[in-house]
């Protein structure tokens, strides 16, 4: 809708097709043994296609905005895609659910930390309110997250936890959490 996409009925119409036909064929087609193949498989597809719309829309469907539109959907789909597969994997039931956690924790801690102790501006020009030391409290808090969410499945559901390993995650997943908001506020700032 940013793009005013909405008014192009060919490009919406492939792009919820697309949106809602890849998540549901690479969980159910791939159960998480050939998910790349699909997803590279349907992406160049749904690519193919917008990007045909373009060609022979006789200028009336822009190239850039085509090309935004589909990196845009990418990046969300594959998103989703591989959260569902990531179910599958052994111990799915757990893992699946951590890129919610941390993001929610990582995001709440930012805030928090940032209000309580934030001085320097982490990158002002796409989003003013962050700063580096709540950059850094949503990093710390979401790598202890993870220890007490490791202990917990540990000994509610006996299974063998890597602590470093989680610990690590929360950091990665923190900062992979920190750079998507970012980029959600780029594309707010860009788009008004």
């Amino acid at each position: 809708r940013c793009q005013k996409k909405i008014k192009v009925a060919k490009i919406t119409i492939t792009t919820m097709v697309y949106a809602v036909l890849v998540p549901v064929l690479c969980r159910h087609l791939s159960m998480g043994h050939d998910f790349m193949t699909i997803f590279v498989a349907l992406t160049s597809l749904y690519m193919i296609v917008c990007f045909a719309f373009a060609v022979f829309s006789k200028g009336k469907i822009e190239f850039i905005s085509t090309a935004t539109s589909v990196a845009s959907c990418i990046y969300v789909v594959l998103g989703f895609s591989c959260l569902l597969v990531l179910r599958d994997w052994k111990y799915g039931e757990f893992l699946f659910l951590l890129p919610f956690l941390s993001a929610w924790v990582s995001d709440s801690a930012a805030y928090f930390t940032g209000k309580a102790f934030g001085k320097n501006k982490l990158i002002p020009d796409v989003s003013p309110n962050k700063t580096v030391e709540g950059a850094i409290g949503g990093v710390a808090v979401t790598a202890i997250f993870m220890v007490i969410y490791g202990l917990i499945v540990r000994f509610a559901f006996k299974v063998g936890v890597n602590i470093v390993g989680l610990i690590l995650l929360g950091v990665m997943l923190s900062a992979v959490s920190m750079v998507g908001d970012l980029i959600a506020s780029l594309i707010k700032r860009h788009y008004g």
